[in-house]
């Protein structure tokens, strides 16, 4: 089990790096045309360097920390909705160990073992 959470941590974590990586390859791509279009003053590298200290403030920057939350929710979600099916389960199991147990202290043990075998 513990293999399985690191194992499922690095895959997020790399994908955490590659994302990152890569919406932050295009916005300093937006930055440069933007700059390359005309109607910015000053240098080309001052004008990407500070746009790239906004972005890193950004919430889009912080956004990208669902990497990590979104797939857990997913998990607690399905693992919900298999333990209501289990707990209804556990009543119908219930129901037919005792229907087994009555059916077995009135000594008719031969019709419900036809039923089963059949």
């Amino acid at each position: 089990m513990l293999q399985l959470l690191i194992g499922g941590f690095i895959s997020l974590t790399a994908l955490y790096v590659l994302l990152s990586l890569y919406f932050r390859s295009l916005h300093r791509e937006m930055l440069e045309n933007r700059f390359d279009a005309g109607g910015e003053q000053g240098l080309r590298e001052d004008f990407v360097r500070q746009g790239m200290v906004k972005y890193d403030h950004s919430l889009g920057k912080r956004a990208l920390r669902l990497v990590y939350l979104v797939p857990v929710a997913v998990v607690v979600a399905i693992a919900a909705q298999l333990l209501l099916l289990a707990a209804v389960f556990q009543v119908s199991d219930a129901a037919q160990v005792v229907a087994a147990g009555a059916i077995r202290g009135y000594k008719i043990t031969r019709s419900p073992m036809l039923v089963q075998l059949t």
